[in-house]
């Protein structure tokens, strides 16, 4: 199986700064899926889709 590479947009860092203003773990985690996407090639069940919340709901 062919090694896969992570090769972020320009715009990558800007959006994911930009969420970090709202929550600092976000990178954490979003790096932490990219690798798990590199490695296994898919993400375990808990990042399958889920009902989204509103902050000022």
């Amino acid at each position: 199986m062919k090694k896969l590479r992570f090769k972020p947009r320009a715009t990558f860092n800007a959006d994911l700064k930009r969420l970090a203003s709202l929550d600092k773990s976000i990178i954490d985690e979003v790096r932490a899926a990219i690798d798990l996407l590199l490695e296994q090639q898919q993400l375990p069940p808990e990042f399958e889709d889920h009902e989204l919340n509103r902050r000022m709901s």
